[in-house]
């Protein structure tokens, strides 16, 4: 009987422990990879679909523009910017062939804003403020005309802080600010101005990990479209290559169809 008592009360083994504490290590280490796992596709999937509302921004508001000016010559001076192919000027933005539109490389997005190799600065880009779609026949840096229309032209020769195009921080976007204050759009949006209202964000403060391209058809002495590309490119933290996604659309030339 005592012998039973005994044998009743004895504890596990050092073998056992080990065991169950290495089970329970494997366990753990599952569950969080899987959690880890499920999060990384998460913030995956939000930063893509960010990335296509920005394209869809972008793409809309080119179609906006075209459609207005092929309708009854609305938005003159904004289409005509948009398809300027001057080499004597400087705001130029149209390129005449695809092979001058920078390579999207999956490895670093960085040298897209290089402004000494072959980059965005080369390739005319820019970008367009869809809060904001103003038509002026001033398109000078400093007019309302360049609130809607911003070029990459104009940041050469200013520091990194000051340039509109910069490389992705987090995922591709425009950061809109005011100009009644000095907040961004990723600020307290709701904070008042001195006149007690709400400012509106219709300013770009500057565009992350997207621009826009322009190559004119060569075939005709009068281009008969234009293909707009708008393509984006960035890291994701913690990611090891760059993501790239984009879009192309033609957009045909009112000009061509009325010669």
């Amino acid at each position: 009987m005592r012998k039973k008592r005994l044998n009743a009360k004895r504890g596990d083994t050092l073998l056992e422990v080990v065991f169950a504490f290495v089970i329970f290590s494997l366990v753990s280490v599952l569950s969080i990879t899987t959690m880890n796992s499920g999060i990384k596709g998460a913030e995956a999937a939000l930063e893509l679909s960010l990335a296509r509302t920005e394209i869809d921004a972008q793409a809309e508001t080119l179609r906006f523009i075209q459609s207005v000016y092929a309708y009854d010559k609305g938005y003159r001076t904004l289409w005509k910017a948009l398809t300027l192919d001057d080499s004597t000027k400087a705001r130029s933005v149209v390129l005449d062939k695809t092979e001058e539109i920078p390579t999207l490389n999956t490895a670093d997005c960085a040298p897209l804003y290089s402004q000494t190799d072959s980059g965005i600065y080369s390739a005319h880009a820019f970008i367009l403020n869809s809060r904001a779609v103003i038509s002026d026949t001033d398109t000078s840096p400093d007019s309302s005309y360049s609130k809607t229309l911003v070029l990459s032209a104009d940041d050469i020769g200013k520091t990194e802080s000051e340039r509109v195009f910069r490389n992705a921080t987090l995922n591709p976007r425009v950061v809109y600010t005011s100009s009644e204050t000095s907040e961004s759009s990723t600020d307290d949006a709701l904070k008042e101005d001195s006149d007690g209202d709400s400012p509106v964000f219709d300013t770009i403060m500057f565009a992350e990990g997207i621009y826009d391209l322009v190559v004119k058809d060569t075939e005709h002495s009068i281009p008969n479209y234009y293909d707009f590309y708008i393509q984006t490119c960035w890291t994701a933290p913690g990611a090891l290559r760059a993501t790239t996604i984009g879009t192309v659309i033609r957009l045909y030339n009112p000009e061509f169809l009325d010669a």
